[in-house]
């Protein structure tokens, strides 16, 4: 969505560094969960592609969308087990 607003905007007098900078740091950094729920929320909700740029502008300004501190990084960079499953072979006779 914000690619697709930003992509629009390009080079016209809406043109915003601020989007820009936004978009960098959704492409480098991991999201903060907070921020990944109301985004997720949001588009369930049927947000429009300025309302979203202009949320994640903000959040970006608060320090709440990604994670760039490289401390909270490194927290997050470590691996996670999600799921596991355990199948066996039983042969049935």
């Amino acid at each position: 969505m914000l690619d697709r607003y930003y992509r629009n905007m390009k080079d016209t007098i809406f043109d915003v560094p601020a989007l820009k900078r936004t978009l960098d740091d959704l492409l480098h950094y991991p999201l903060k969960e907070s921020a990944r729920e109301l985004i997720n929320r949001r588009i369930r909700f049927g947000i429009t592609d300025e309302e979203m740029a202009a949320m994640l502008i903000q959040l970006r300004e608060e320090g709440r969308l990604c994670v760039v501190d490289q401390k909270q990084a490194s927290a997050v960079a470590l691996p996670q087990i999600i799921c596991s499953l355990g199948i066996i072979n039983e042969v049935v006779e």
